[in-house]
């Protein structure tokens, strides 16, 4: 039995592999002159290293810049390259256009100060557009400068070799890159989960070509560390490539494009992801990569906001796919924007603003919750036909039906901007707005709402009532009361609807129903009057209406005036008729506005229908209208107009001809203007007035009769 069990351990130590020792370079700059990396003569076993090997080049002492090169691919276990330099020489390590692969880590360190170069330069390629020349680390990399000399990571102008990173990689403070008019490429391509590329240069580091993943075997999530940035900027043609199922994350690093050339380009490929944590330094408003000169956001790539710095703005040119909000302070929307795929709320809102998020026929919203929502206009359109839709969740439902009711489009708006008001009450903070190709008027719909309780806006939701508009102002109500409080999203019910195009849809409570507004407001021009009028459909405790008036003054507007009232008639379901004459106006440019006004001293503005702008133009010819009021007691108002400028005299005689009073004189404009006539000094009696004109084509002259009685 003893016998057996020591050949077994005699066996078992020949089974296990031999561990190779170190490999220490004793070439050029160690004791020896060599400079051929592959040739075994530079290395104290006299053996090529292989891929068990770990390397080790201690370069302390060059008689002369001096370049150490492959003469062939070589794989090698790890390699240490550290170069002290005691003279005013560089070292390059050329791997030309071979391969040199690190089964473990690839350290590059310089510790170098004093006068001189001095610096370590790694060169990959030299024939133009040949791609093997490559450095690949399947480990980690450093390339560490603690003195004050530089690592310098280079290639030829033409070439399209790369730098190649599996691991986590390390660029210390004097670290750089050269330019070139054809970019070299710096590839990550770990297989899957986080790469960290650390970055302590006393500048952003300056990429020729970046490539994350390899569209194929790699799908790391490149994460950006250290204390400065990244850029793209070492030669024409530059491009960040994230490729297929690999992530760009950015936290609050940079990573532009400062060529300013203009031609590169940022590739977002399909299903890859860029995470954008930064409030600046990038594209307005965050640190979305700038300066590229195309952005190819691609089919279902997903741009992911979150950062915990502040609020950002969603500034990414062109359509975008897949967007995830998760950001507590909120993303703020710079320009319309479309998404192809679906919308992710994780935390924090998306601000829309005057603008419009578009969904693409197939992209949906998800996540949404009272503290993590889209606040503004989000609209989407889809082929209904007879079918049902949910419309990517936006909030809307409609039901199928038997008419073919072909494309749909709802917009929704949330927040503030959502408030249906009217006579003191308010809807929830959120409406739609759907247009339809076609009505059902033969089954109609049923449509089901949603919405987050952020946007109650204070409504008692145990009484809660759907209200349309149907094509007019007028808002009606359009549900059975119902009690939505138990859930968050809310939800609520229609009643089956035979018109859906251009119609408006809110909800509001039983307590405070939506009053109905204007079914119509026009005004009309009679020479320099100008006739308004409007038209209810039902009123709810109204009191009655200002008449509101501004004038055009030589730039702008000026302030709203109140030229009139016209009363109310309180609460009724008929349709109401109203009209008001503003008279005698000056020639020049007016627009009018009503302020209706409820008993309980509530109100809304009310805007013209048509038009918007009234001009009462230049008079056709000379006129003087009769005193009003006459007879006068004592005073009255003299209208007249002229169409051309001119020295106007307005004078009042007596019987026996004498002047008693000169009201005008002076130089008019074409128009229409008004004297007033003080006749308090006048005894009671038989007056006239005559006015005298003296244009540039012709003289006018005109007398009337006036009384005075006191």
């Amino acid at each position: 039995m003893k016998k057996l069990f020591n050949i077994f351990i005699v066996n078992l130590i020949f089974i296990i592999p031999a561990v190779s020792a170190p490999l220490t370079w004793i070439g050029a700059g160690s004791g020896g002159a060599g400079t051929d990396f592959n040739t075994a003569s530079n290395w104290n076993t006299n053996t090529v290293p292989g891929p068990l090997d770990d390397c080790t080049m201690n370069i302390t002492n060059l008689a002369s810049s001096t370049t150490i090169s492959l003469i062939g691919n070589i794989t090698v276990n790890s390699l240490n390259i550290t170069y002290t330099a005691t003279t005013n020489n560089s070292l390059t390590f050329d791997i030309k256009d071979f391969a040199l692969t690190t089964n473990g880590n690839f350290i590059a360190s310089n510790p170098s100060s004093g006068s001189g170069s001095r610096q370590i330069t790694i060169h990959v390629g030299t024939v133009a557009g040949i791609s093997t020349g490559a450095l690949i680390v399947k480990g980690n990399a450093v390339f560490s400068t603690t003195g004050t000399k530089a690592i310098s990571l280079t290639s030829n102008q033409t070439s399209r070799a790369r730098f190649e990173f599996r691991g986590d990689v390390t660029f210390g403070s004097n670290v750089n890159t050269s330019a070139t008019s054809t970019p070299y490429r710096f590839v990550f391509t770990k297989t899957s989960g986080v790469q960290t590329l650390t970055i302590n240069s006393s500048i952003p580091f300056s990429f020729s070509a970046v490539e994350i993943g390899n569209q194929s075997t790699s799908t790391p999530t490149l994460t950006l560390a250290g204390t400065s940035s990244a850029k793209l900027g070492a030669s024409a043609r530059s491009y960040l490539a994230i490729y297929a199922g690999s992530t760009l994350d950015m936290g609050t690093k940079i990573f532009n494009d400062s060529s300013g050339i203009g031609t590169d380009t940022l590739i977002l490929d399909n299903s890859a992801t860029i995470k954008v944590g930064g409030t600046n330094g990038g594209l307005a408003g965050s640190n979305f990569p700038a300066g590229f000169g195309t952005y190819r956001i691609l089919t279902n790539s997903t741009i992911h906001y979150n950062s915990a710095a502040g609020a950002q703005t969603l500034s990414v040119p062109g359509n975008l796919y897949n967007l995830v909000i998760n950001n507590s302070s909120g993303v703020t929307l710079s320009a319309n924007k479309t998404i192809n795929s679906i919308l992710t709320f994780i935390n924090g809102n998306l601000i829309t603003g005057a603008n419009t998020l578009t969904l693409g026929t197939a992209g949906s919203i998800t996540g949404e919750s009272a503290s993590s929502y889209l606040v503004g206009r989000l609209s989407i359109t889809q082929n209904v036909g007879t079918n049902t839709s949910f419309f990517g969740d936006v909030g809307v439902e409609i039901d199928d039906g038997s008419d073919n009711i072909g494309n749909v489009t709802i917009l929704r708006i949330s927040g503030a901007a959502g408030i249906v008001t009217g006579g003191g009450n308010s809807s929830i903070a959120r409406s739609w707005y759907i247009t339809s190709t076609a009505d059902p008027t033969v089954s109609g719909r049923t449509l089901t709402f949603y919405w987050v309780s952020s946007d109650d806006n204070g409504r008692d939701l145990s009484q809660a009532q759907v209200w349309r508009n149907a094509s007019t102002p007028e808002y009606e109500e359009y549900s059975f009361t119902q009690d939505v409080t138990g859930s968050d999203p809310r939800l609520i019910t229609s009643y089956t609807t035979f018109n859906l195009n251009n119609t408006s849809w809110t909800v509001t409570d039983a307590t405070a129903p939506l009053p109905v507004e204007l079914i119509s407001f026009d005004a009309f021009l009679k020479l320099r009057n100008i006739e308004l009028k409007w038209v209810t459909a039902t009123e709810l405790n109204n009191q009655g209406f200002n008449i509101e008036r501004r004038s055009f003054d030589k730039s702008s507007y000026g302030e709203w005036k109140s030229v009139g009232f016209v009363n109310g008639k309180g609460t009724t379901n008929e349709n109401q008729y109203y009209s008001y004459e503003d008279k005698d106006l000056s020639t020049g440019k007016y627009q009018y506005r009503l302020k209706q006004v409820d008993f309980n001293s509530n109100y809304e503005y009310f805007v013209l229908n048509s038009p918007s702008e009234l001009v009462v133009g230049k008079p056709i010819a000379f006129e003087v209208s009769q005193n009003y009021p006459n007879p006068s007691n004592p005073n009255s108002k003299i209208d007249f107009q002229i169409p051309e400028d001119g020295k106007v005299s307005l004078k009042v005689y007596n019987l026996l001809g004498q002047e008693v009073a000169s009201l005008v004189n002076e130089q008019k404009e074409a128009g229409y203007h008004t004297a007033i006539f003080e006749g308090t000094n006048l005894s009671s009696g038989v007056y006239f007035y005559i006015l005298n004109v003296q244009s540039s084509n012709q003289t006018y002259s005109k007398t009337m009769k006036m009384v005075i009685i006191k």
